[in-house]
């Protein structure tokens, strides 16, 4: 009889959001019982296991490279491939996480295969989007193929039995040769919505409660040039009924006791979140959430902001990029200073919370685009509530990453074998970063001279030392509703829970977001 298991470990606790319940992973485990097909959810991504690993275990994670081992990372490896070939399972969906929980996952992979050559193992997640078939040049045939997107349609043909030749949005290698199966519009409402039941999803009790949302199946009709959505999710966005998005708010809402709610989509349909509000204030949920979500300019900057935060919106994480207009253009932003200019205006006096996300430097910056951009900065500071901001990185799926040398971008030799084991430490200083595979072309300086950490994190650094003077912090839209769960204003929060990650501190985590 077939069983799944649907596998995930995100490595060092690098971002809180790793502690989240998995939506992605908790459908694809409802989806399986939809088939008939026995599944438990095994997510080492909480706080529980994080405390039994301990923090010795995850800092030796963190500290090896990505081809290296000792015996307290093999030993870990071996053990948790013991478990899982106790477990009785016949197939495995591991999600690929980037940095130390990707080359976790790659070496279980590998002592499983090692161990069991008929355990099937597919990959999902995150890292499929940035890398997609070079994580099978990668990893050999540990691995037997990548679902690529959401990648329900893969996984429900591969739960029915279906040969990988005809699987929809599925990557495989054979002999050497790779193979990207066609792409198949998806419609999540044709599938189960995420189960957490704890004889399921076995660690869901030491997670977060903090639990996302979509509003649709996560395509994007844009074509912004570093990013990796159109590619792995396509083009053709597909909006969830209103009513299934609220019936699975008031599950979890009435069910669960979930009362935090993060909008996954990165690009959410226009109208959509105003169309959720008005859902929201209409039923029994009014008044018992609170929410936070993406947004982009161009798509969602009619929305009702008044009725986002009546229904409980708290923060909108807006994707700025730039505050140059020649930048927004040459990236294809679709936007313009103006639009974000009066889009986080009208949020913020709504009363919802407005976080911005910077590219910078871009490729091809200058001293006049940084300058506008820091000088536009100040003007709009009324109504910036948070900023995120970090240099351009340049995946292989994105029109940076297919066409460089327009971009004034040089990719490095060995590019892909060393970015897609690059490790994003996103809770340090850039100058403890090592440089990227890739170079490009920033104030002027001249690529075969240039060197990434003065060039590249040089300018960064001005532009972070011009968003300090400013008193804008670096919080991230979900700690809004985190600093709700722990009952502090969002800076203090949010300093808390990244000093315990830092330090490590499982206890201090668990301490602070689940004190029963």
């Amino acid at each position: 009889m077939a069983r799944y298991l649907v596998y995930n470990l995100s490595g060092e606790l690098d971002d809180i959001s790793y502690l989240f319940p998995n939506e992605r992973l908790g459908r694809l485990a409802a989806l399986a019982g939809v088939e008939g097909v026995a599944v438990d959810v095994l997510d080492r991504a909480n706080l529980k296991d994080l405390l039994a690993f301990g923090p010795g275990f995850m800092k030796n994670l963190g500290e090896l490279g990505f081809a290296d081992s000792n015996e307290q990372h093999a030993a870990g490896v071996r053990e948790e491939a013991e478990r899982i070939l106790d477990s009785g399972c016949t197939a495995l969906f591991l999600n690929l996480w980037h940095g130390t929980g990707f080359k976790f996952s790659v070496d279980l992979a590998c002592e499983l295969r090692r161990r069991r050559r008929d355990l099937a193992i597919y990959g999902v997640g995150q890292k499929i989007d940035w890398y997609k078939e070079h994580i099978l040049r990668l990893t050999g045939d540990s691995i037997d193929g990548l679902i690529t997107g959401l990648g329900y349609n893969a996984a429900r043909h591969l739960l029915r039995g279906g040969a990988a030749a005809d699987c929809p949005d599925f990557i495989t290698q054979q002999d050497g040769r790779i193979r990207i199966n066609r792409r198949e519009t998806l419609n999540v409402d044709d599938y189960p919505a995420a189960t957490y039941d704890p004889a399921v999803y076995r660690q869901i009790a030491a997670k977060v409660p903090l639990y996302t949302i979509t509003l649709s199946n996560q395509a994007c009709p844009n074509r912004c040039v570093f990013c990796v959505r159109p590619e792995n999710y396509g083009r053709v966005n597909v909006r969830r009924d209103l009513r299934s998005v609220v019936a699975e708010l008031r599950h979890l809402r009435f069910e669960r006791g979930v009362r935090h709610f993060r909008i996954e989509d990165s690009t959410p349909p226009p109208q959509a979140m105003t169309e959720l509000a008005r859902g929201i204030l209409a039923s029994d949920l009014a008044g018992q959430i609170s929410l936070s979500g993406f947004a982009r300019v161009d798509s969602n900057s009619r929305e009702d902001f008044g009725l986002l935060r009546a229904a409980g919106f708290r923060a909108l994480f807006f994707g700025i990029e730039s505050l140059d207009d020649e930048n927004l253009r040459r990236i294809r932003k679709g936007t313009s200073y103006r639009a974000i200019h009066d889009t986080l205006r009208a949020a913020h006096e709504a009363g919802v919370a407005t976080v911005g996300s910077f590219i910078f430097p871009l490729p091809r910056e200058t001293r006049a685009t940084m300058d506008n951009t820091l000088r536009r900065l100040d003007e709009i500071r009324p109504w910036l509530d948070s900023l995120l901001a970090f240099p351009a990185c340049v995946y292989p799926p994105t029109d940076w990453g297919r066409n460089p040398a327009r971009y004034g971008i040089r990719l490095d030799a060995d590019y892909i074998e060393k970015f897609v084991v690059y490790p994003l430490k996103y809770l340090l200083p850039l100058k403890y970063w090592p440089p990227a595979p890739f170079r490009y072309s920033v104030m002027g300086c001249d690529l075969e001279t240039m060197d990434f950490k003065r060039d590249v994190f040089g300018v960064y650094d001005e532009f972070t030392a011009h968003v300090k003077e400013l008193g804008i912090p670096f919080i991230p839209d979900y700690y809004y509703l985190l600093a709700e769960i722990m009952g502090q204003d969002p800076v203090a929060a949010t300093r808390q829970l990244v000093q315990a990650m830092i330090a490590r501190d499982y206890a201090a985590i668990r301490q602070a977001l689940l004190p029963g």
